[in-house]
C-alpha cells in the first residue's frame, strides 16, 4: 500500500543538531561569535540494551537557546560511532533538526512507510530519540520523546 502524501505531520523544530570535534572549542566560538550561552553540558553513553538501533556509544553534547531554537553541538568520545564516521566524511556542521513527539512509534512507523532509515537511536534517561534519513534526500531528522530529560 502507498502511504498518503503528507501523512507524517512533524512539529516545528526543537533544536538544529551541529557535529563538533571540540565542544569546549565550538561552544567558545558560538559564544564569541554569536553570543550564545550559557551552555548545559551533558553525556550520552548508553549500553547495548538501551540501543533502539546501532552499538553503543560514547557522546558529549551540549545546548544552548538560540532565539526560538536550541543549538545542539555534539563531540563523539567513542572512536568508532556514528558521530565520528560522519565526522570523518563530512567535517564538523549542520547534520539535523530535531523534532519532540508524544506519539515516537507512529512517527516512526510513518517515517518508514515512506522509505526512511532509522541510522542510531537509544534510550536516554527515560525517552527514546533515533535519527531519521529520509529517502531520496538524505535528509536527517532526529525524533525525540516529549518527556523528563
Amino acid at each position: 500500500m502507498v502511504p498518503e502524501i503528507g501523512s507524517v505531520k512533524l512539529p516545528s523544530v526543537s533544536h538544529i543538531g551541529i557535529f563538533v570535534k571540540s565542544l569546549e572549542e565550538s561552544s567558545k566560538h558560538y559564544t564569541e561569535t554569536l553570543g550564545l550561552g550559557p551552555w548545559a553540558f551533558a553525556e550520552n553513553n548508553p549500553t547495548k540494551e538501551q540501543m533502539l538501533v546501532g552499538e553503543p556509544f560514547k557522546l558529549s553534547v551540549c545546548f544552548a537557546d538560540w532565539g526560538p531554537l536550541v543549538m545542539e553541538l555534539l563531540e563523539p568520545k567513542s572512536e568508532n560511532s556514528y558521530w565520528t564516521d560522519y565526522l570523518d566524511k563530512h567535517g564538523e556542521g549542520i547534520h539535523h533538526t530535531c523534532h519532540m513527539v508524544n506519539n515516537f512509534d507512529e512517527i516512526i512507523s510513518g517515517l518508514e512507510s515512506h522509505g526512511a532509515k532509522m541510522l542510531i537511536g537509544s534510550w536516554y534517561k527515560t525517552i527514546r530519540w533515533c535519527y531519521m534519513e529520509l529517502q531520496p534526500s538524505g535528509l536527517v531528522v532526529e525524533i525525540m520523546e516529549e518527556g523528563e530529560l
